[in-house]
């Protein structure tokens, strides 16, 4: 039951997330330059988790436990690349926020954002050792490893949007986003962590892929809605 449900709130999620995707992409086109620099970042972003989550999901629903096929080696192998697509894509997600901060608040790159994007490289680097098993359907220290600089990054990002929003006319809406973006990485680190000991731990997800939901459907309003 507890698989069941986490399939129906995936597809939710993409469903959600695609027609979302699409608004803003209409919605981009018929922006004027000047404000085309600001949401082009934030439309990257979107762009680059929804293909990557999607490249994820799919095997699930295809290797599913009803359909059969679940633990055999072709299940796994897809079911490891479709996690190595969204670890890479979730990473240029972050990325893209970050340029969409800097953008939207008309800064020049600093030292944070420097150090940010060596975090993405750290993390990105980790993504290609053979030591992350992705083809299989085994777990080791080296989910957390690679998750390490994802954290630092992500909460990094958060930390850079809840020092400008401070200022800014729509700083409500950005502070909303950042504590957004810290439940997420809560749960997401209850899931990596928990599922050590039980495997329950795994609904945890649940409310981390709503939260990712939430963002999008904030940055959404806060962007791609014509004034």
């Amino acid at each position: 039951m507890a698989q069941l449900g986490e399939l129906l709130v995936n597809a939710l999620y993409l469903i959600f997330l695609w027609i979302l995707a699409a608004r803003m992409w209409r919605a981009y086109h018929e922006f004027a330059p000047e404000r085309q620099r600001v949401a082009r970042w934030a439309l990257l972003a979107v762009i680059a988790l929804i293909v990557g989550d999607s490249f994820h999901l799919a095997p699930m629903y295809y290797f599913n436990p009803w359909g059969g096929g679940s633990g055999t080696a072709t299940a796994a192998q897809w079911l490891g690349l479709g996690r190595l697509a969204s670890a890479f894509t979730l990473s240029l997600f972050y990325f893209g926020l970050t340029c969409y901060i800097y953008r939207k608040f008309d800064r020049a790159w600093d030292g944070l954002a420097w150090a940010l994007l060596a975090t993405l490289c750290v993390r990105l680097a980790l993504l290609c050792f053979p030591q992350n098993a992705w083809f299989t359907l085994e777990t080791n220290i080296w989910k957390l490893y690679r998750n390490l600089p994802f954290a630092v990054q992500g909460l990094g990002v958060a930390g850079l949007l809840w020092h400008y929003a401070r200022t800014a006319p729509e700083g409500q809406r950005l502070q909303r986003m950042t504590l957004v973006i810290g439940l997420s990485f809560t749960f997401y680190f209850a899931t990596l962590i928990g599922t050590q000991w039980n495997p329950l731990w795994g609904l945890a997800m649940l409310p981390k892929t709503i939260a990712y939901m939430i963002l999008i459907a904030q940055l959404y309003r806060l962007e791609f809605i014509p004034t």
